[in-house]
Parts: C-alpha cells; structure tokens; sequence
C-alpha cells in the first residue's frame, strides 16, 4: 500500500484500533456477501490487511460477477458523485486502490458513527 490509510479520527488511542478494525472487518465481510468471502483475518489486524483483502475482494467480484459490484457500492453506501471524483483522471491500479480506500473509509465511517452515537 503506498498510500497512508488512515480511517478512523486521529482522537482514537492506538490501543482502540483492534477492535476497530474487528468491526470494519466484519461489515466488510457482511457487505460483500454472498458475492465474496472474505479471507480468515490474522490474529493481529492491521489497516494494511484490510486494505490487501478488499481489493482482493473487489478484484474477484469483478472478475467472477462485475454486475454484483454496484450491489457492493450500494449496501456501502457510496454515492456515484464521491466516487466519479475519487477516481477522476486515475485509471487501472490507482483507480481500484482510490475505490478500495473509500469502501474502506466508508465502513470505518459507519462503525464510528454507530459506536459513538448510539443510544
């Protein structure tokens, strides 16, 4: 990953991220199915593993079923304008990593929200 991925606020404490990253990769793994499974995460999980299995993930989506792809997007929830400028003027490589980092940055959204505003 060439790129730093940082994808929770920078107030979270080192030792919040396990568990962080536990629930980011659960609702990737719930996100992506039935149209992808998702490897058997390492004992210490790290954003760089996220972020290698996504792609993994995005890449054999498109492969086996590229029509389950817009599934993908649309139980993430990332609208087609957020992606159109993400990707903009990037093509091949860059463009699936660009895609990667906002599935990612998305879900970690969606765990912060519910862990810090739920009632």
């Amino acid at each position: 990953m060439n790129n730093e991925l940082i994808i929770f606020p920078k107030e979270v404490a080192v030792s919040d991220y396990g568990e962080l990253y536990a629930l980011v990769v659960a609702q990737l793994a719930k996100d992506f199915h039935p149209a992808c499974s998702m490897s058997m995460p390492p004992e210490r999980l790290t954003v760089e593993w996220i972020f290698d299995e996504t792609k993994r993930m995005l890449n054999d989506v498109i492969i086996k079923d590229n029509t389950a792809l817009s599934y993908i997007i649309y139980r993430v929830d990332i609208s087609e304008k957020t992606m159109r400028q993400a990707m903009m003027g990037l093509a091949g490589e860059a463009k699936m990593d660009a895609l990667t980092r906002l599935i990612i940055k998305r879900e970690a959204q969606k765990i912060w929200i519910r862990k810090n505003y739920a009632s």
